[in-house]
């Protein structure tokens, strides 16, 4: 049996990833296969994770495609010679896939009749919209408002779980999709990676499988203030003096952002930011995104033989709006000069760690 997780993104995906790196040979042991062909490498925290995002520049003919992390072919080649009663394959991004690109799947199968089932998490929009805004901001990727984001985002068919979905099953059929929601009141257990292991066929009360570390992985999101304090630096709002080691911070490159946004969160932290995730949402684009998401349940449950819950209103889930929109306006001006001090020298910091090389400009 192959297992393909094709996420969402920001719905636990890096729960499972890093439960399956750290298990990997925990898992092999119990027949099933997680291997690092096909991979990329990013880090959390200290800890490495395995996804299979390689594969995936493959399929969409990608630039960053690198034959050298192996291609699926390499994978492929891998499971027939594999002992192993399951394959795991996990990539969020593989929410994108058309139809001709998820079918490329089924070339890893070892007989005509080897199942594919299709892992897909799903969350609420009402949730998953800060928390995506929050993920593209603290990876530096992100410089206009919540709702300039909320506007764009809401315009990306990613927003339509249902046809995400349908674009799986006419791959592989509606049979083989295995649809959760990233909620725990609908989990096997309340818990996602429980759910995974009983779909893998797995006892989640083994005593092998009860003995499986299980760090607990949560791809947090800062405070608002962190966010936006973040965010200010790469709109040139930061207000900061020529010589401050941040005043420059438009010219980073991606990855140096990236490195800045996470000390952002460690700092933040030391100063109890993060503690307070603010209301980013107005009643109206919670509205929005209940409406979109309700739709695309009641599509699902037209198609799965297991249908799932209905989401629950605004009132039900006690929801808040926003009195205000967050932004680092918001912060008194000593208290974010502050925070960019203590950022500055986390970063003079690590560059000196790093042996005095100069931080890499941006591309003109």
């Amino acid at each position: 049996m192959i297992i393909v997780h094709i996420g969402l993104r920001k719905a636990g995906s890096t729960s499972i990833q890093m439960f399956l790196t750290e298990n990997a040979e925990a898992l092999r042991e119990l027949s099933i296969e997680y291997p690092s062909i096909g991979s990329t490498f990013p880090s959390i925290g200290r800890r490495a994770l395995i996804r299979h995002l390689n594969l995936v520049h493959e399929i969409f003919g990608e630039d960053e495609f690198d034959p050298g992390a192996g291609t699926l072919s390499d994978l492929k080649a891998y499971w027939r010679e594999a002992d192993a009663r399951v394959l795991m394959v996990s990539a969020e991004h593989l929410e994108e896939c058309e139809t001709a690109e998820a079918l490329r799947f089924a070339e890893l199968k070892r007989a005509a009749d080897e199942p594919i089932l299709i892992f897909m998490v799903i969350r609420d929009l009402v949730d998953l919209m800060p928390s995506s805004y929050a993920e593209m901001v603290k990876l530096g990727r992100q410089t206009y408002s919540f709702d300039d984001f909320f506007k764009q985002r809401m315009r990306l068919r990613r927003v339509d779980y249902f046809a995400t979905a349908q674009r799986w099953a006419d791959a592989f059929g509606w049979e083989s999709l295995q649809i959760r929601l990233l909620d725990r009141r609908h989990l096997l257990n309340g818990d996602l990676i429980d759910d995974l292991l009983n779909t893998a066929g797995l006892d989640p009360a083994d005593e092998r499988v009860r003995g499986l570390h299980r760090d607990a992985v949560a791809n947090t999101s800062p405070g608002w203030r962190v966010l936006e304090a973040t965010r200010a630096l790469y709109t040139r709002r930061h207000n900061l003096p020529e010589d401050h080691p941040l005043a420059d911070a438009m010219s980073h490159t991606r990855a140096r952002r990236e490195e800045v946004c996470r000390r952002a969160y460690g700092v933040g932290a030391a100063l109890g930011w993060n503690d307070d995730r603010g209301q980013y949402m107005t009643r109206k684009q919670a509205q929005i995104s209940l409406e979109a998401y309700a739709a695309a349940i009641d599509a699902l449950n037209t198609k799965l033989t297991v249908k799932l819950p209905a989401p629950l209103d605004l009132g039900q889930r006690g929801f808040v709006e926003r009195d205000a929109a967050p932004d680092s306006d918001l912060i008194p001006a000593a208290e974010l000069r502050a925070f960019y001090d203590r950022l500055g020298r986390a970063d003079l910091r690590q560059w000196r760690r790093d042996g005095g090389r100069a931080p890499p400009a941006a591309a003109p």
